[in-house]
């Protein structure tokens, strides 16, 4: 783009689709957001104190091609779309990532570096239309806090966090409310201190909730 446009052109260079083996070990989270148009993908960084400490993802891939830039929602193409976030560091915040992602339907944590993670409370917060959440290799061994993670999703039915590390939790409240369709919940490995107690956990779920396994 040699020419008084180069600017322009230099903002809308081709968008490329990734190689086979492009996401080897990097840290990513992968996504399934439902609906054509504008759809939010992850935290706008607007939403109070606590949540604006939410680092972005350096990469964004949609239906394996790389956007040429970052942001939190996107206009997409299709009614199914996969979405890939990518971090090129290890963050140690993941209050809120997905605050109010309300066409999420499924998230996949089992590829991202989560041991320096401290706070992953509100991470799904709002997320109506989640369906599915895989925790597998989802370290949070330094985690704090986990309050409100699930706080609005009411599309869950059930939740297997049987490999979550709580030695260090402390903050823990609503972690379910609102979760109006959950069925189960894997708890066999918790474990609290003494101030924590299973009502701290529990409250909020719903009066049709059917097992908790701990």
């Amino acid at each position: 783009c040699e020419n008084e446009n180069s600017l322009k052109c230099s903002c809308e260079f081709k968008e490329q689709k990734i190689e086979e083996n492009y996401l080897d070990g990097k840290s990513y989270i992968k996504l399934k957001v439902k609906g054509k148009g504008i759809n939010k993908i992850f935290f706008a960084y607007d939403h109070g104190t606590f949540c604006s400490q939410f680092i972005p993802p350096d990469e964004v891939i949609i239906n394996n091609i790389k956007k040429n830039y970052v942001y939190y929602e996107y206009d997409l193409e299709n009614e199914e779309n996969e979405v890939i976030l990518i971090w090129n560091d290890d963050i140690n915040h993941l209050g809120c990532s997905f605050y109010n992602c309300e066409n999420i339907t499924l998230a996949d944590l089992s590829h991202f570096k989560s041991s320096n993670v401290e706070s992953i409370g509100g991470m799904f917060d709002g997320c109506k239309s989640l369906l599915y959440i895989n925790f597998t290799n989802f370290d949070t061994s330094n985690c704090n806090a986990i309050h409100w993670m699930f706080n609005g999703c009411s599309s869950l039915i059930s939740l297997d966090l049987s490999n979550f590390n709580t030695e260090k939790v402390t903050i823990i409240e609503w972690m379910f409310n609102g979760c109006a369709n959950l069925q189960y919940i894997n708890l066999k490995n918790f474990e609290l201190s003494d101030k924590m107690n299973y009502e701290n956990i529990i409250r909020g779920i719903p009066k049709k909730f059917c097992s908790m396994y701990k």
